[in-house]
């Protein structure tokens, strides 16, 4: 009798075998900004990891770059349809990692970035099945990160006055100008001189004037120890901030 099931018991050993080994399984994540583009290498690019969520074991880490943003007018400005690449365009920032998978999968895939402006890193991760041999490509696994990068100069002026000027753009680093893709009217963007304590000396709004944001406030009786600039886009829920401590 038992020659009857050895056949049987050959087969079912080989599949065991055969599911145990590793399935190169490829993965591509896209980390594009809130309501702009792909973070690449112009700001930092972004950080990427993709973890087990079982084990805990990290399956792949790396850096999301890439010479490009992607397309302005695919991402930004055409409408889309349903099963449309968008992201993928040549030069386009990526992060791909082929990963063996001996089974499926749960996974947290999370990206952090722009990595090139500390003061405006952000993240954003989301959770998901991995199978064997299923690769995920083209646009791939998107993460969409909030906020803006803001960046603050030392302040100028003489005995009377002080100057604040700011740059600020969105977190791939596409620009903001009035009547823009990215329309500089639709931004808020306010200063505060602040005390060694943290309390505002003096705050007022900033204006977009040739690429930058400036004013000049009344220079506050006591000695500024910081300027900070937020900046924000309430629609969108951008917000991007920068505290320059001052010596």
């Amino acid at each position: 009798m038992k020659w009857i099931f050895l056949p049987a018991l050959l087969c079912a050993t080989a599949v065991t075998l055969a599911a145990a080994e590793p399935v190169p399984t490829e993965v591509t994540v896209r980390v594009i900004a809130r309501d702009a583009k792909a973070i690449y290498e112009a700001v930092g690019g972004a950080w990427v990891t993709i973890t087990d969520l079982r084990t805990g074991e990290v399956l792949a880490a790396g850096a999301h770059n890439g010479k490009s943003s992607g397309s302005t007018q695919k991402i930004m400005i055409e409408p889309r349809k349903r099963g449309e690449i968008v992201f993928d365009t040549p030069g386009a920032a990526s992060f791909t990692a082929t990963i063996p998978l001996r089974e499926p999968a749960v996974v947290e895939i999370a990206a952090e970035g722009p990595v090139g402006h500390p003061q405006a890193r952000r993240s954003a991760s989301k959770t998901l099945l991995l199978l064997p041999g299923e690769h995920l490509t083209g646009d791939g696994v998107v993460l969409e990160i909030h906020g803006l990068i803001v960046t603050v100069d030392p302040p100028k002026g003489d005995g009377a006055t002080v100057a604040v000027e700011a740059g600020v753009m969105m977190a791939c680093g596409c620009p903001i100008e009035p009547d823009g893709l990215w329309n500089a009217n639709e931004f808020k963007v306010t200063a505060r001189l602040l005390d060694a304590g943290g309390e505002a000396l003096i705050s007022g709004p900033l204006q977009w004037e040739g690429g930058r944001w400036r004013a000049t406030f009344p220079r506050p009786q006591a000695a500024p120890a910081a300027v900070e600039v937020v900046a924000g886009h309430t629609p969108t829920a951008n917000f991007g901030l920068h505290r320059l401590e001052l010596k």
